[in-house]
């Protein structure tokens, strides 16, 4: 870089390629047109500094040197006035945004502290910011719910759009919690008892979300906000735990339902398990697929991970459902495989139709089976929950 000298008054100089005058410099410098005769005979500080190597230290501290002294000192630009000049190629939006000097563009942002850069705290706000986003968004949902249970909902007859409108309710929760859903197999022509292993609470949205079915649940679901009406509003089986003829009740509204012709799906284990193994599959309520003469199909529910199932699915023994929830918000995404297996002719003893469909299940999941106890207890919460 050279001076040209003064033209109309005032000093001009001749910048490095792709380099410009900044706007306000230049402004400065039109605005003193009557002392740059001055300027020009009295010595500049930065023009002291081009020949200091004490100076030319400083402005490398500055920010303005650098290995071999940066692009200041290759054009032998004062580093008073290398903050006067930015880059052009990047256009006129991005030059405002862009630090003056090249140079000096990793000084012009604050860097993080240092207990702040490392990655398990940068893991650990990442997830913290997820799990707020996400719990936002899900308080919103269920307030939308909500609202259409009071509405929409609780006013229309149950038909095809009903149904439609719960199971959309029901995949926008499955959205917000990043749960993805994969289906193997094909569902049953006709309307059938589905039977499906329990691990978590999910398991209700995730064949909710893919399968047109009622679901026998325990008469605490009822008493949920919003997804106890949700649940009523889908046709859910309500069970009174407790009731020595609770089961008979259940197989009962089940045997109503699948004679109208709609699906029903039950959990036989009536508990959650955590993924590894599979329980005792309760044979009373498959009575209800026998008296109609409905087939019976298997789905076996899998969260496949990199430990076998992933750890934060499993619903079991005293968990908290709201903990549960909130753990799960934390997480990046969720993956949920149903596998359908081929229907079974429901005729038989009710304890050979259970035997089949937990074979056939744990084969799908790879699991061992082992022979279980003959059904001689019947026990009434064999229940979605």
């Amino acid at each position: 870089m050279e001076r040209a000298g003064a033209l109309h008054g005032h000093e001009q100089i001749r910048l490095p390629h792709g380099l410009r005058e900044h706007p306000v410099a230049h402004r400065h410098r039109r605005g003193a047109r009557g002392l740059s005769q001055a300027r020009a005979a009295t010595p500049q500080p930065g023009d002291t500094a081009r020949s200091s190597p004490g100076a030319a230290a400083a402005g490398a501290a500055r920010g303005h040197g650098g290995k071999g002294g940066g692009a200041a000192a290759r054009e032998g630009l004062p580093a008073r006035r290398c903050d006067d000049l930015r880059r052009t190629r990047l256009g006129p939006a991005v030059q405002r945004r862009r630090p003056v000097h090249p140079d000096a563009y990793r000084f012009h942002q604050r860097a993080l502290p240092a207990a702040f850069r490392e990655p398990r705290v940068i893991i650990g706000l990442r997830r913290e910011t997820r799990r707020l986003r996400r719990a936002a968004r899900l308080a919103g949902h269920l307030l939308l719910g909500a609202l259409l249970a009071h509405t929409v909902l609780g006013r229309l007859v149950r038909t095809q759009r009903h149904d439609a409108l719960v199971r959309w309710w029901v995949r926008g929760i499955l959205r917000i919690l990043d749960v993805r859903l994969e289906i193997e197999g094909r569902v049953s022509a006709e309307p059938a008892l589905f039977a499906a292993n329990h691990v978590s609470w999910l398991d209700i949205a995730c064949l909710r979300a893919a399968l047109d079915a009622e679901f026998v649940a325990k008469q605490e679901v009822a008493r949920w906000p919003v997804i106890g009406r949700m649940a009523g509003l889908a046709g859910t089986l309500f069970l009174n735990r407790g009731e020595r003829d609770a089961s008979l009740a259940a197989a009962n509204s089940m045997s109503r339902a699948l004679a109208a012709g709609r699906s029903v799906a039950i959990f036989p284990e009536g508990t959650t398990g955590d993924g590894r193994r599979l329980g005792r599959f309760h044979a009373r309520l498959y009575q209800a697929a026998i008296r109609t003469r409905r087939p019976v199909q298997a789905v076996a529910i899998a969260y496949p991970h990199a430990e076998g199932v992933h750890p934060a699915a499993p619903f079991v023994g005293n968990d908290n459902l709201g903990r549960h929830i909130w753990a799960l918000l934390a997480e990046e995404h969720l993956t949920v495989r149903l596998t359908l297996c081929p229907p079974i002719h429901a005729a038989g003893e009710r304890r050979a139709l259970a035997e089949r469909t937990r074979a056939q299940i744990a084969d799908a999941l790879g699991l061992l089976t082992s022979p279980t106890a003959p059904d001689a207890v019947a026990i009434p919460d064999a229940v979605a929950g």
